[in-house]
């Protein structure tokens, strides 16, 4: 497995190149088990996560993580139905269950250096 080259805050830097469905598949399953410290490995601090109208940075997304999506839902799990992808980019439908119900949406990543740099999100 490759090792990532992080920052001080331990999340991602871009550096040695990675299939991005590979690093979309790790967020995926790092998200799945709330598992914060292997999201950070795999976000950069100023990634763009967002829908159009509401754009927030990789640290702002991964500190809501913890506070308020894992924290008031803990069985929360997000479900790839399809997945593509495009040079650097990997768009999947997926399902997030265990918040009041399902959600379900399009879901684009953009993956720079083995990092994820942007997520949009359409719901």
């Amino acid at each position: 497995m490759i090792e990532l080259l992080v920052d001080q805050a331990n999340f991602c830097t871009p550096g040695e190149t990675r299939d991005p469905i590979a690093v979309v598949e790790q967020f995926v399953s790092a998200y799945n088990a709330h598992d914060l410290k292997q999201l950070r490995l795999l976000v950069t601090a100023d990634a763009v996560f967002g829908s159009p109208s509401e754009r927030l940075s990789g640290e702002q997304v991964l500190e809501n993580y913890e506070s308020i999506v894992f924290a008031r839902f803990p069985a929360v799990r997000m479900i790839v139905e399809q997945r593509i992808a495009s040079g650097d980019l990997v768009a999947q439908l997926d399902t997030i269950e265990g918040i009041a119900g399902l959600e379900r949406g399009l879901t684009v990543y953009r993956v720079d250096g083995g990092c994820i740099v942007e997520m949009s999100i359409n719901q």
